[in-house]
């Protein structure tokens, strides 16, 4: 059974764009955090990398199901 982690990836290429969404991460630790946003951000001139547990998100209008 594994404990991993679901972090949002969130970045901007200048600073008077909007964060878009980059991707989604999952780890066993945020130790880890730091290196594998990078790693999957490769390849753009991001200038803002943030990320945040999955967990954390409070849904204010609840996602539709299929």
């Amino acid at each position: 059974m594994t404990n991993a982690q679901t972090f949002h990836l969130y970045g901007r290429k200048s600073y008077d764009q909007p964060l878009e969404h980059v991707g989604d991460l999952s780890l066993e630790t945020s130790d880890t955090l730091q290196a594998a946003a990078q790693q999957t951000a490769t390849g753009q001139p991001w200038v803002e990398l943030i990320a945040f547990p999955a967990r954390a998100v409070i849904r204010v209008i609840p996602q539709e199901e299929d």
